[in-house]
């Protein structure tokens, strides 16, 4: 089960971070606006932590380190001329 939600969110992540903002901007703006103090802004601090992961791992994906990259093609090179 957890396996799916994970798979979820992985396929669907801008979805997410566009969720956990808008859940963020919501409970920033309830005590704002009723001049209050209360634990929304916990869950505005929680929210924009799991925005910060969210946005961390989609600017990761795709992208390959230049030292894997360049260890991927000395192997491309050495399995297409063996010695």
């Amino acid at each position: 089960m957890i396996s799916g939600i994970l798979s979820h969110i992985h396929a669907h992540r801008w979805l997410w971070i566009a969720v956990f903002s808008l859940i963020a901007f919501v409970a920033w703006l309830i005590p704002v606006e009723k001049n209050t103090v209360s634990h929304f802004g916990d869950v505005t601090a929680i929210s924009l932590m799991v925005v910060g992961i969210l946005l961390i791992l989609q600017s990761q994906e795709g992208y390959i380190s230049p030292t894997v990259a360049a260890a991927m093609a000395e192997e491309e090179g050495l399995a297409e001329n063996p010695a």
